[in-house]
């Protein structure tokens, strides 16, 4: 086995296979091997079932059982990690103010609305039409 103080990053290890390095791939390139990943992963997880799933049948008929599964009846798991919340996007305006100021409409009401009100005028006159 290698003197593990000088090793480095890239210095494979016995039965290890060196990681590309991620950080100098170019975009495409790191796409593509994320898709590859996945495409083995998927492969391998179907391989340990299948094993595990005969390892688990040899077993059982040592004990006289029979065993009848289909991996498809069974839930799928969880995935490890969650997906990215998706955003509605940018609120629309609402009001929009005599110099072209806009204000959804939603929170706190904008500076320009309150100053407005405060000189009389309502909230109502400055309504974008709907389309």
């Amino acid at each position: 086995m290698p003197d593990e103080s000088k090793m480095d990053d890239t210095t494979p290890t016995s039965g290890m296979v060196s990681a590309p390095n991620l950080k100098q791939m170019d975009v495409s390139t790191l796409r593509k091997f994320i898709i590859d990943a996945q495409t083995l992963e998927t492969k391998k997880v179907e391989q340990e079932k299948n094993k595990l799933l005969s390892d688990f049948r040899l077993e059982a008929a040592k004990l006289g059982f029979s065993v009848s599964v289909a991996w498809s009846d069974l839930p799928t798991p969880e995935p490890d990690f969650k997906a990215p919340k998706k955003t509605k996007g940018k609120a629309q305006a609402k009001y929009r103010g005599p110099n072209g100021e806009e204000s959804t409409g939603l929170g706190r009401p904008s500076k320009w609305l309150t100053d407005l009100e405060a000189a009389g005028h309502k909230r109502e006159e400055f309504l974008i039409p709907e389309e």
